[in-house]
């Protein structure tokens, strides 16, 4: 930031590095959320991670738990639910957010925990099965609904 001698500006705060959407073993990840949060911690330059483990937030809570040993990393208690229209990811909830609801349906009960809701991957598919059956994005629902965010990852080729 630019401050002339004559004129006061209030300082800004750093900014951080943050991954708001990781897996663990209470999902389909495969480190443990102890092991994620050491491993961000200690061999990254992230400042945040989001644990979003797939309709469940057991693994986000461990995580969060075990980053409050550490003074300066922070864990963001998050979700990635299985609505019947694709993934969504609710980040600063405080309770899971119950699969197999609409995206509509889904969207809302994450903002009335005052969390935020990302469409993840929206053009996303899969073959692969999740526990409530094959799951993918949003899609074009991600530009009509009141997502606070929206990700799209392209390929690498």
């Amino acid at each position: 930031m630019v401050s002339p001698p004559a004129v006061a500006c209030t300082p800004m705060a750093s900014r951080g590095r943050a991954d708001l959407h990781m897996h663990t073993t209470a999902s389909d990840g495969w480190p443990t959320p102890e092991e994620l949060v050491d491993h961000a911690a200690r061999r990254t330059s992230l400042d945040v991670i989001a644990v979003t483990d797939h309709d469940t937030i057991e693994g986000a809570l461990r995580a969060a738990e075990h980053a409050a040993r550490r003074a300066k990393f922070h864990v963001v208690i998050g979700e990635e639910v299985s609505s019947r229209d694709g993934h969504i990811v609710a980040l600063f909830i405080e309770r899971r957010v119950r699969p197999g609801m609409s995206a509509a349906a889904t969207v809302h009960a994450i903002h009335d925990q005052g969390g935020l809701a990302v469409a993840a991957h929206p053009f996303w598919r899969t073959q692969r099965r999740m526990r409530s059956g094959p799951r993918h994005g949003v899609g074009w629902l991600a530009a009509d609904l009141d997502f606070d965010w929206w990700r799209w990852r392209p390929w690498k080729v």
